[in-house]
């Protein structure tokens, strides 16, 4: 499939999480999964190499996404706002060599 883009803003999707369809598309280029409730990735998404924009705005992210951003190395902008990484943001995040923009903000209760 050669889809560019695909949204998943608001989606239903925290019953039953994400599902593993990102193989096979591998020409994506930018994905929003924003407002989707979601605490995963499937590991899948590592796959997505051409992919330069990932939204993953307003989810229930803490951590455990080093295995998915190790080889998003297209990746220009990377939107994290709204999810709770108090205990820090993945060190890999700093390998990401083409990432131009990164939007994070927390909510400290």
């Amino acid at each position: 499939m050669n889809f560019l883009l695909v949204y998943l803003t608001s989606s239903v999707l925290y019953s039953a999480g994400l599902p593993d369809i990102f193989s096979s598309l591998l020409s994506l280029e930018e994905l929003d999964l924003s407002w989707c409730k979601l605490h995963t990735l499937p590991k899948s998404i590592s796959k997505l190499t051409n992919l330069k924009i990932l939204n993953m705005c307003a989810n229930d992210f803490s951590a455990g996404l080093s295995d998915i951003f190790s080889s998003l190395l297209s990746l220009e902008l990377l939107n994290m706002r709204e999810n709770d990484f108090s205990a820090g943001l993945p060190d890999i995040i700093s390998s990401l060599l083409s990432l131009e923009e990164l939007r994070i903000r927390f909510e400290l209760v």
